[in-house]
Parts: structure tokens; sequence; C-alpha cells
């Protein structure tokens, strides 16, 4: 076999093998083992645990206020570099809380998520750092 056909089957196989489906648990560090997260504005409060389920991103928690005003957890996917648009969750006005239950379609490994919690119901303009779900 020639040296131009070694490298040609060798940048096929290369290439077949980048091809080859991923699933969440195939990427290391990452299963279905529950994660923490935490997130807080103002006297509002969301926390709970995330994992994975097949191809989906689950999140779970609750969100609390102990003072007035209303809060909302949002959440946001990027895929290939391109973020999605923020999806509001859960909210809250007053004291007290609520469940929160995410589920969203994930495909590694060029895919991320996000969650905060943000003053108000109608959009994420005076919010909490986001925090990395993944």
């Amino acid at each position: 076999m020639s040296a131009r056909m070694r490298t040609s089957v060798a940048v096929l196989a290369a290439a077949g093998a980048l091809a080859l489906p991923t699933t969440p648990a195939a990427a290391e560090g990452v299963g279905t083992t529950a994660v923490t997260w935490s997130v807080s504005l103002g006297t509002a409060k969301a926390e709970g645990t995330r994992r994975f389920e097949g191809t989906s991103l689950v999140a779970e928690g609750r969100l609390s206020n102990t003072g007035p005003g209303c809060y909302s957890v949002w959440t946001q996917v990027t895929h290939d570099f391109v973020p999605g648009p923020a999806v509001r969750n859960a909210t809250l006005c007053g004291p007290g809380a609520v469940d929160v239950l995410v589920r969203r379609d994930y495909w590694l490994p060029t895919m991320t998520g996000r969650i905060t919690v943000c003053e108000g119901s109608a959009n994420t303009a005076t919010c909490a750092p986001w925090k990395s779900l993944v």
C-alpha cells in the first residue's frame, strides 16, 4: 500500500471516530450521578440537583423567597456555540417556595446548559450570575 493510500485510510478512520454518536454518560465526569446547583438573588434562592437521564439534562429543586417581589428561575442551552433562548422555568411572588423542574434535550460534546434567578418574570434583565449545569 502506498504512503498516500495509508494516509487516506488513516484520515477516513479518524473522521469515522469523530462521527460516532456520543451520549452524556460517555463524557468524562458526566453521568447519572446528581450534582448540586445553587443560585441566589436578593431575597430569593434556587437550589437543587442536576443529572442526566438518557439524552436529557434534568435539573430539579426549589425556588424560595423570604421577601416581597417576584423572582423567576431561567435556563439557557448553548449548542455548537450558539446560545438558545432563555426559558423561564418557575416564578414565585412573595414569601414561600415552589418546585423547579427543568428537562432539556442534551447532545454532547458541543452543548452546555446554565441556570439563573432573575427579578420579575418578564425577562433576564436583572439576574444573578449564570451558573453552569454541566
